[in-house]
């Protein structure tokens, strides 16, 4: 039998290789957002959002945040956070540069600890929860940024901030869409770990939301929120008359007096027109009108209240040559009072001046009324 060592042996074809399937960079965009609150005279705040993207781009716009809620700079500022989320793909990547530093702070340093007490006390949360739910929604990564002053998306910015102005101006009514997304929250408190002063709040704060606010309550603060804009020439809003009654410069019994005028709780006026055989103390003996505290304060003929208004006026004339003007609502509200200098800096010991000043002469006006209505029984 002879060999075949001469032929050549068959080889196998090589396997067929496929080339990696190439995966495409991710899009990465850059949206810029800016926030507006416009005041027209005699008129309500109105807040705006601004988002920008780039010159020409059909998603540059403005839109009003709902007229329900607060009108200020960080409602504005996050509405526009949520705005530039939602118009972006899922699997972008982007960055939100404002500013301000409120989208930021919330959502990389106060976001862990709020969804660990279940969002109990967090103001604006029906806002923050949809922002943070729809971030935690997107697949690729969001980058938030603050500009530098100076810096070429600073200038970037006052054009996201110019859209918002114009809206707000306008004042059109805009639709919101704060559905969160699914499976991106779990609603609820958490047993493990949390503490029972959480968990004492959140029934408290379930329990209060079947009361309805009090009008003479809401009577009073459109009051003190109508003198303070005009006087102060600021933008007022709730929570900063409430934050206003309890600062340091004011002592404790002064601001126990002004939050129940606030509340108009004083046992004043037409407090006693519901009782039986106590009709007249309703009314002024010296002047004859109902005795309530704005009569108090700034318009009865009894001796004391206008020679200490006018001991306030000169020992205020000491340091400032312009006296504002003394109204019910800049008495309540006297913590809301701001003054600053010809470059914009506030001036923090005519502010305490301001404060003490008239904090404490209505509060005297008050303890003399008292004296003489008891002397007087």
């Amino acid at each position: 039998m002879t060999s075949r060592t001469n032929e050549p042996k068959e080889r196998k074809d090589p396997p067929v290789r496929r080339r990696a399937a190439t995966v495409p960079a991710p899009v990465a965009i850059e949206i810029f957002i800016a926030g507006s609150v416009h005041v027209p005279s005699s008129k309500k705040a109105r807040a705006a959002t601004g988002t920008f993207i780039e010159e020409g781009d059909m998603r540059n716009k403005g839109k009003c945040i709902p007229v329900v809620g607060e009108q200020s700079l960080y409602m504005a500022e996050l509405f526009a956070a949520l705005e530039a989320v939602k118009m972006t793909n899922r699997d972008t990547v982007f960055t939100i540069t404002s500013t301000q530093s409120y989208v930021l702070d919330a959502m990389n340093k106060k976001l862990p600890s709020w969804e660990n007490d279940g969002w109990v006390d967090v103001k604006h949360r029906n806002v923050l929860r949809c922002l943070a739910a729809e971030l935690k929604a997107q697949r690729a990564r969001t980058i938030f940024k603050v500009a530098a002053p100076g810096s070429p998306e600073r200038a970037q910015c006052k054009k996201a901030s110019m859209l918002a102005k114009r809206s707000a101006r306008i004042q059109t009514e805009e639709r919101w869409d704060l559905t969160i997304p699914p499976d991106t929250a779990l609603p609820g408190l958490p047993l493990q770990g949390n503490r029972q002063r959480v968990f004492y709040r959140s029934i408290r704060e379930i329990k209060s939301q079947v009361l309805s606010p009090r009008p003479s309550t809401l009577m009073m603060l459109e009051t003190v929120r109508r003198d303070a804009e005009t006087t102060f020439g600021r933008h007022i809003t709730e929570a900063d008359i409430w934050q206003a009654v309890a600062t340091k410069d004011i002592l404790p019994r002064t601001a126990q007096f002004l939050w129940k005028g606030l509340h108009n709780a004083h046992r004043i006026g037409i407090y006693w027109t519901h009782i039986l055989e106590c009709e007249d103390r309703a009314i002024c003996q010296e002047c004859g009108v109902l005795e309530d505290l704005n009569h108090i304060l700034l318009g009865c003929k009894s001796p004391g209240q206008e020679i200490i208004w006018q001991a306030a006026e000169s020992l205020w004339r000491g340091k400032e040559d312009k006296w504002p003007a003394v109204s019910f609502g800049t008495i309540l509200g006297c913590g809301l009072a701001e003054f600053c200098d010809e470059n914009g800096k506030a001036k923090r010991g005519t502010q305490r001046l301001y404060q003490i000043l008239i904090s404490e002469s209505a509060y005297l006006i008050w303890k003399l009324c008292n004296d003489r209505v008891i002397s007087r029984d």
